[in-house]
């Protein structure tokens, strides 16, 4: 089974399904089924805790600087 995170890397919490990452980070310390991860929580009102998350309330931590550039696929070479 493809996972798309990996055990000890580091995730932002994102503030709905597929939305902007939150103030939040944590480290995933490991899997579950149907897609979710136990992340360490390193900041936030929750940090020290580790709380289940669905696959898509997660990015990570070197993506977020793309996300928020808004790279990408340019829309000419979509279509």
């Amino acid at each position: 089974m493809d996972r798309e995170f990996d055990r000890g890397e580091e995730v932002f919490i994102r503030d709905f399904p597929w939305g902007r990452p939150i103030n939040v980070s944590g480290k995933v310390v490991g899997f579950l089924p149907n897609d979710r991860y136990n992340v360490l929580l390193n900041s936030g009102m929750n940090e020290g805790k580790i709380i289940t998350f669905e696959s898509w309330s997660l990015i990570r931590k070197k993506d977020v600087r793309r996300a928020e550039n808004r790279e990408g696929i340019p829309v000419e070479e979509f279509r």
